[in-house]
């Protein structure tokens, strides 16, 4: 018979577990040495690839990754929705053309 976790040992297991996590300073890329002339790469984030998209695509009025919907007009800039909890984002697409 499997007896339950104690009461004070599921806060220590949780505490190691949180302590262990996935990320960790040891994995992170470590930045160029100073003085190397070498820029930090900038890492592709949902908004450098929404931006480098527009910039690629000029004349798109609508676009979307599957989960967001986003508009630009030269009156009101880039308006975007909300993503749903359960979507999955793919690729930036444009659904409109000026």
């Amino acid at each position: 018979m499997v007896k339950p976790l104690s009461v004070l040992a599921r806060p220590v297991l949780l505490a190691l577990f949180l302590s262990h996590g996935a990320y960790s300073e040891e994995s992170a890329p470590m930045p160029p040495p100073a003085g190397s002339g070498a820029a930090a790469p900038t890492p592709a984030t949902p908004d450098n690839k929404l931006q480098a998209f527009i910039k690629a695509h000029p004349t798109c009025r609508s676009l979307t990754d599957g989960c967001s919907i986003c508009s630009q007009s030269d009156k009101e800039g880039l308006i975007c929705s909300t993503p749903g909890i359960a979507c999955i984002v793919g690729n930036w697409q444009c659904s409109d053309v000026k």
